[in-house]
């Protein structure tokens, strides 16, 4: 019986399968694994700010405030594909969270900063993240001297990236520093905190609830940054 053209394609392509040596085919296989992952621990990630304004309202003056260093801002540091920020609550939970790059539910998207690759591999960065994590507890955010743009300074210098943290973001935030009126923010953040919780009550997370990369929980829904 005469055979067709594709069953002698098949029958050629099952015969060169049977001769390959399966030893050379677990050898390819570990080389194309070893590379991806030699490729993986030496590729540099890019580094992002993205710069929110606080409102509709800040948006609307941030020219002129921005021309007296008044200027006021949320920051969010973007790397290996989530942008990463801290908010606060009242809880000894992380106060690092993330959401999808340029996507705040609050503040509106103003601009993206490249801040250059990162000398860190992949695997680096997020043992940065983690140690982020721990040590940036929600409870211990402060309107002026531990926040968000605070948080993401030191991110991109832990982070190693080539450029330096702009320092008209810092804005508003390095005028509440004055001695004459930080102890009057501070004072009004402790009223402010205090006001806050009278109106929720704090969630309780499950006593099995996890924290880690990627596994920080959105413990404070009406918290800033």
């Amino acid at each position: 019986m005469p055979t067709t053209p594709n069953a002698d394609v098949a029958w050629q392509r099952e015969e060169l399968d049977d001769s390959r040596d399966p030893l050379i085919s677990n050898d390819v296989l570990s080389n194309v694994g070893s590379e991806s992952s030699s490729s993986r621990l030496q590729r540099r990630p890019k580094v992002w700010l993205n710069v929110y304004d606080i409102n509709a309202t800040t948006r609307r003056l941030s020219g002129a405030l921005m021309a007296v260093n008044l200027g006021a801002f949320h920051v969010g540091v973007e790397v290996l594909g989530d942008e990463w920020f801290f908010a606060w609550g009242d809880t000894d939970f992380s106060g690092v969270l993330w959401n999808e790059p340029k996507s705040h539910q609050v503040h509106i998207f103003r601009e993206s900063l490249c801040m250059g690759e990162s000398t860190l591999t992949e695997d680096e960065v997020r043992r940065v993240m983690d140690e982020f994590m721990d040590s940036w507890l929600c409870n211990s955010y402060h309107p002026i001297t531990r926040n968000c743009v605070t948080f993401a300074e030191e991110l991109v210098v832990a982070l190693r990236v080539p450029e330096s943290f702009p320092r008209w973001i810092r804005g508003a935030m390095e005028v509440g520093k004055c001695c004459c009126l930080l102890p009057i923010l501070s004072c009004a953040w402790r009223w402010l905190k205090w006001w806050n919780l009278r109106q929720v009550e704090p969630p309780c997370p499950p006593p099995e609830a996890e924290f880690g990369w990627r596994k920080c929980l959105r413990v404070c829904p009406w918290g800033g940054s």
